[in-house]
């Protein structure tokens, strides 16, 4: 093997490392975040979680408000990978509803890091903030559409499609302030229980 290409191995592993590494930080920020809030929270508090010295934190990321945006990053793709998966559904209004309730709180509780992106979006940094509020206007639309389509089809009670997204919505985001891996209900238990909360809610009465 030549020196280049074994140069090259060891640059992707310790890039794979590095990037094992980021995540675990941004899922402990994220649960941190969950328990204390974001402004409570402190690089610190982030390192300790991670067994990393504050000095070690600081070569993964510069500063807290970048861990910030990475959650925020980390979120919109678990919110993006939910939406898709539930659009992509042959299923009533009623049951893309739930399940997109159900992928993104499994992707919520696997990537705790991910709920910064609505427990904390107004910590974000001025000038990023008016481009994750359009993003999170985005999907309330989105999820009203699904409100509606379940009205037009009969699986969904009439109701105000607003007043139940922000509902829905308002109920997931709480998870990180109580959830914790390895307790009584795990993330399918709550990802299940939440969606069948969903069509109780939702659900249209026979008439």
């Amino acid at each position: 093997m030549s020196n280049n290409s074994s140069q090259c191995k060891e640059n992707e592993l310790r890039e794979e490392i590095r990037d094992v590494r980021r995540r675990q930080i941004l899922r402990s920020a994220g649960a941190l975040f969950g328990e204390v809030g974001y402004q409570h929270a402190s690089m610190e508090q982030i390192a300790a979680r991670v067994g990393l010295t504050k000095t070690a934190l600081y070569y993964y990321f510069p500063d807290k408000s970048k861990i910030l945006m990475q959650c925020f990053a980390l979120g919109r793709q678990v919110v993006d990978e939910a939406f898709a998966y539930a659009t992509s559904q042959d299923a009533s209004g009623l049951e893309r509803i739930a399940i997109f309730v159900r992928r993104y709180v499994l992707g919520i509780t696997s990537e705790l890091g991910a709920c910064a992106l609505t427990l904390e979006i107004r910590s974000a940094p001025p000038e990023e903030l008016p481009r994750l509020l359009s993003a999170m206007r985005g999907l309330d639309r989105q999820l009203r559409d699904f409100v509606a389509a379940g009205i037009e089809d009969g699986s969904c009670t009439p109701v105000d499609p607003a007043l139940a997204v922000n509902w829905i919505m308002g109920a997931m985001v709480l998870i990180p302030r109580w959830y914790r891996s390895g307790k009584r209900l795990g993330a399918e238990d709550v990802a299940e229980e939440f969606a069948n909360y969903t069509r109780r809610m939702l659900a249209a009465v026979p008439g």
